[in-house]
């Protein structure tokens, strides 16, 4: 096995791409036409604002997916309570479609099930489809295997798969449900941290199988953190385990292709464990070259680990910072990006280079409306990288911003 490297870099870079921004401008330039930044800049090329509230006002926002060309906003703060869910498709040309799914099937003895994630995929014919994994309700749990629901635009009856057969609790079970960025697939997995496995299954639009359910071994127990990672036709599946001595981790990752292949597996060791300071679960991002994770201690350091799908199994190249420089959105030529706080004011998007050093240009947003317990905030979220192109959102006051910026490598 590889030693894994570990570059460490102290922190220059909190003042990056502050300068030079008036209170309501982007700290980048603006081309209507989509023109090719310059090396010290990134363009805004393509800028839609959507309803802030769609739904109606919620107690969180609701969920932002990519869909295609397109992107989803999910509100799923309805299910359980009204057995409805609700859907926005937004294009930069403005909103495109509204849909609300009746959840018929989903409790039958008038007590609601246990849901333990959902994801909307896309029809054949591009229109929005409701999926949710779930189990069977606290009255007749043993009655109710694990199944997949699918609801369409259409009003039609749910089409139901059941999926696997596993113990299910609430301390100690952990799922979650993601598709594709293409909206094709959705990845589930679920598995209980007492027992060294997950199971996984990928699921196709009406509620199909791709294929049967795989499990994935662990490298032991405990293990947490299980999460599901978008690709652009599939999914990965993100774990992790515990060492003896809390000094140190196994990060593991198994990436499906469209057919529900293994493409990608590994492994790998990563020095952040509880007895250093880390006690919360990686942000875990995908790129061209593999997969990445950032964990953030207690003391403000961070450890950001690449395991690359050509380097060998088993090894994680390593970047070790003494002060995170926000939280990890993507990787954008080579550069980590991540959301922060630009000069300890405005929010957007820095890039720091793979030694920890300032990379290629990076995005100041506006000033943004503040986060209140009375009006809850979602933070910018990345929704995509491709190639030299970032996709973004965020919030104003009442208007629900998606952008698309054009940045240059260095």
């Amino acid at each position: 096995m590889s030693r894994p490297r570990r570059p460490t870099r102290r922190a220059a870079w909190l003042l990056l791409f502050v300068a030079g921004c008036g209170p309501h401008e982007h700290a980048a330039r603006r081309a209507p036409d989509g023109g090719t930044p310059s090396d010290d800049a990134c363009v805004l090329a393509e800028h839609v604002e959507a309803p802030l509230d769609p739904f109606g006002e919620l107690s969180d926002p609701p969920k932002l997916v990519p869909f295609g060309e397109r992107f989803g906003v999910i509100d799923g703060e309805s299910i359980a309570l009204h057995k409805v869910a609700h859907a926005e498709l937004v294009a930069f040309q403005g909103v495109d479609t509204q849909t609300s799914f009746e959840l018929d099937e989903l409790c039958p003895d008038g007590v609601c099930r246990n849901i333990h994630g959902s994801a909307l995929l896309a029809t054949a014919a591009g229109e929005p489809e409701f999926l949710l994994a779930e189990q069977g309700s606290s009255v007749s749990m043993a009655a109710y295997p694990l199944r997949a629901l699918a609801w369409d635009a259409n009003g039609s009856p749910a089409q139901i798969t059941p999926l696997f057969d596993t113990r299910v609790t609430a301390i100690t079970t952990r799922a979650d449900l993601q598709a594709s960025r293409n909206a094709e697939r959705a990845l589930f997995v679920l598995g209980n941290i007492d027992t060294p496995s997950l199971e996984m299954v990928e699921i196709a639009p009406s509620a199909t199988l791709v294929a049967p359910p795989a499990t994935m071994p662990l490298p032991g127990t405990p293990w947490d953190c299980v999460s599901v990672i978008p690709t652009d036709t599939a999914a990965a599946v993100s774990a992790v385990t515990k060492l003896d001595g809390e000094t140190g981790v196994v990060w593991s990752v198994r990436e499906l292709d469209a057919e529900a292949n293994v493409v990608f597996e590994t492994s790998a060791p990563v020095p952040v464990g509880e007895a250093l300071g880390f006690v919360d679960c990686p942000a875990v991002v995908e790129s061209p070259e593999g997969f990445h994770a950032q964990w953030v201690g207690t003391n403000g350091d961070s450890v950001v680990a690449t395991v690359a799908r050509a380097a060998e199994a088993g090894s994680a190249e390593l970047l070790t910072l003494d002060a995170s420089p926000g939280a990890l959105a993507g990787v954008l030529h080579g550069d980590f990006v991540f959301r922060s706080t630009l000069g300890g004011e405005r929010q957007g998007f820095m890039r720091l280079d793979r030694q920890g050093d300032p990379g290629g240009p990076g995005i100041t947003l506006p000033a943004l409306p503040p986060s209140t317990p009375e009006r809850r905030r979602a933070a910018p979220q990345l929704l995509s990288v491709e190639e030299s192109s970032l996709t973004l959102s965020y919030e104003l006051e009442s208007a629900r911003v998606f952008e698309q910026w054009s940045c240059a490598k260095n």
